[in-house]
């Protein structure tokens, strides 16, 4: 609940010295750690019905154009779910301690289509579901395996595991039986009567 509507002051938030809850600390206020580049973060935003408006400062700093990072995060999270794994493999960190991207050029123009598509998530998976890495054979090449063993260069498609719902969608599809309307009434399948 927003303290507007509740009639009080903005609780106070203090650092809990060791993690303790019994020893506070200094008084903190709200913002974004200075190891993320704490430029212009701007906590005092309008306050709305349902909240003071912190959470939509933060998200509109975080998804502006001057900071590309969550834009690069994304996009590479978008290519590691089609892909098995992110151009930056260490997709968790994007710090100094993880690994580099094997395709720089390639991830900052996802992270740019990506806001030039106004954060579509839509147009970004139809982007790489018609490129032609994705549409890539899974075909072994020894010559290409010498060259590149990781698949770095994406030489090929790789193997990799299916998620329930494809792979109960594969199995109707094999059985000619998958109904691909959408919509329609839910599925109750037939329970033991212990459960």
């Amino acid at each position: 609940l927003c303290a507007k509507s509740l009639g009080t002051a903005p609780i106070e938030t203090k650092v809990l010295v060791r993690g303790n809850p019994h020893t506070t600390g200094r008084t903190v206020a709200p913002g974004v750690p200075s190891v993320l580049g704490n430029t212009e973060f701007q906590a005092n935003s309008a306050p709305h019905e349902e909240s003071p408006g912190l959470r939509r400062a933060f998200a509109e700093w975080l998804t502006e154009d001057e900071n590309p990072v969550s834009s690069r995060v994304a996009a590479n999270r978008l290519w590691q779910h089609h892909f098995g794994r992110g151009i930056v493999e260490s997709s968790d960190d994007f710090g100094h301690l993880g690994t580099k991207p094997t395709h720089p050029q390639l991830l900052d123009w996802l992270a740019t289509e990506l806001v030039r598509q106004d954060w579509s998530m839509k147009e970004m998976h139809r982007l790489l579901l018609t490129s032609s890495a994705y549409r890539m054979s899974n075909t072994f090449d020894e010559n290409a395996y010498l060259k590149d063993p990781k698949n770095d260069l994406l030489w090929r498609h790789e193997m990799r595991r299916l998620s329930a719902e494809e792979l109960r969608d594969s199995i109707l599809a094999t059985a000619g039986v998958l109904n691909p309307t959408l919509g329609g009434e839910s599925i109750y399948p037939p329970l033991p009567r212990a459960v």
